[in-house]
Parts: C-alpha cells; sequence; structure tokens
C-alpha cells in the first residue's frame, strides 16, 4: 500500500468478487457420474446405477411407475430452496461465508434432501412380485445403492440467474 494511502472500501473489493464468483457457479444435484456409472449389483452387463435412477425418476413404457425422487424433493422444497440461497447471498456479502462454502452447503444440504427423501416421500409401492422378492413394498430404498448414490458437483460456470431453481 502506497505510503498515505487509506483502504476505505471496508472490505467492498473483497465481497465484489465473492458474489462474482458466486454468480459464476451452480450446483447440480442428483446421481453423480463417478457412481452412476457403476453397474447396479453384482457382475458386469446389467443396468447401471444411472439407468435404475432415471427408470425409477421417471418411469418406463415397460412398467415401472415414476417415482420422481430429485425432482420431488425440489419441488416440495422450492421456497426453502430460495430462502436459502437468499441467506447464502447475505452470508457472503456480509463477509460471514465465501461463495465456494455457500455452493457446498447448499449442494449438501440437496444431496441430504434427496437422500431422505427417497426415504420419506410418498411414491406407488412396489409390485406385489417385487415386494415378495425384496421383503418390503417401499420403493427406491433395498440396499441403500440408489440412495448412497446420490451427490452434488459443483459447477464452476454460470447456469442462469442466482435464485432460479
Amino acid at each position: 500500500m502506497a505510503k498515505g494511502y487509506a483502504d476505505t472500501d471496508k472490505g467492498m473489493k473483497d465481497i465484489l468478487a465473492e458474489m462474482g464468483k458466486l454468480q459464476s457457479m451452480c450446483v447440480k444435484v442428483g446421481i453423480t457420474e463417478d457412481k452412476g456409472n457403476k453397474p447396479h449389483g453384482e457382475g458386469e452387463g446389467g443396468p447401471t446405477i444411472l439407468q435404475i435412477a432415471h427408470w425409477n425418476e421417471y418411469g418406463t413404457v415397460s412398467g415401472i411407475p415414476s417415482r420422481p425422487f430429485i425432482r420431488g424433493f425440489a419441488d416440495s422444497k422450492r421456497e426453502e430452496i430460495a430462502k436459502m440461497q437468499a441467506g447464502f447471498i447475505k452470508l457472503v456479502t456480509g463477509s460471514k461465508m465465501t461463495a465456494e462454502e455457500a455452493i457446498d452447503a447448499l449442494g449438501r444440504y440437496g444431496m441430504e434432501g434427496v437422500q431422505k427423501y427417497m426415504e420419506t416421500g410418498s411414491f406407488t409401492p412396489n409390485a406385489a412380485a417385487t415386494a415378495k422378492r425384496k421383503g418390503s413394498s417401499r420403493p427406491l430404498i433395498n440396499e441403500g445403492t440408489l440412495q448412497g448414490a446420490i451427490g452434488y458437483e459443483v459447477i464452476k460456470e454460470p447456469v442462469g440467474a442466482v435464485g432460479s431453481i
């Protein structure tokens, strides 16, 4: 710092830098690539975890009903997520949290929320034959493979406006 110069921006330069970072990042919650490409169950040649997730999220023409565990969570928590985003923006502008910490916290919230929603959401029960084989009519939760594949990824490029879902 030059002699006689006083920094009077009270940290505004740093706050603006963090807000710039925040605007250039987003978080994706769902089946992560590292886990999604693995085969579901034992052995090779079977469907991947990502395929199983897709069939359950959207349903199939062969009879698997749609059980939207990712969209269902996002839809049921839309207002809460928006409030959380606004709160993170306040924390970042108040220099109480970095942009990376805010995005990471939002990702963890989404990941844990989807995992919990898989246990508590209202979904079409398993077919009788499936329930007999698995020992439960509760879909999506069997050995925890699909639930354990839910994760999040921070993307360091702008996607839409801050606050949009």
